[in-house]
């Protein structure tokens, strides 16, 4: 009986997977000790001030996998520019918490927040001679999301060709990953990251 009751819950949590990658939207609605990255973004390979916009139709950008390594996305190598979006929604039992973000990169980025500019790391050109790549020291900074209705973060990455993007001890370097936590407790991991 006990099995019964564990494939029923292990198969709902998978169905609700699927139908949250399947829409498009994270949803936000557990933070744990360890900052939540966030996932099921989409990409367009190529420059527009526009994909800043929250009321865009991103609907036919292509999803993108944010886990690999910098040198594997020839889009970003190509086109110099490529715009990522989610779409994401914070759980109403998340209403009163002050909420966190840090970021993890290898490149330049404009982080928007529901068309507003939020954050700048490096020098963003749509000439690659001007990029100048930036790498956070992952420091948090507070995020105002907006709850029970759908949140657009739009980010406008650019690549800086030439310079040697090596990990230590293979690590992967990321184009762009973006995590949250309960402000409290980020600037906690933070502090105890930094010590290490």
């Amino acid at each position: 009986m006990k099995k019964f009751y564990f494939l029923i819950i292990f198969f709902s949590l998978v169905s609700a997977n699927v139908i949250a990658q399947h829409t498009g939207i994270f949803q936000l609605n557990n933070l744990p000790v360890k900052d939540t990255l966030l996932s099921g973004w989409k990409m367009y390979a190529g420059d527009n001030k526009q994909f800043a916009n929250p009321s865009l139709d991103d609907s036919k950008w292509l999803p993108i996998d944010l886990t690999k390594d910098i040198q594997q996305y020839p889009q970003l190598h190509n086109a110099g520019i490529i715009w990522l979006r989610l779409h994401l929604i914070v759980d109403s039992s998340l209403k009163d918490q002050l909420l966190a973000a840090h970021i993890e990169q290898y490149a330049a980025s404009e982080v928007y927040l529901n068309g507003v500019l939020i954050q700048k790391y490096g020098t963003n050109s749509n000439d690659q001679k001007k990029v100048v790549a930036y790498l956070p020291s992952a420091q948090p900074f507070l995020i105002n999301l907006f709850r029970d209705t759908q949140n657009v973060i739009a980010v406008r990455v650019a690549y800086e060709p030439g310079i040697p993007y090596l990990s230590y001890l293979n690590n992967t370097l990321p184009v762009f990953n973006l995590y949250i936590n309960r402000q409290q407790t980020a600037f906690k991991n933070y502090s105890e990251n930094e010590h290490q």
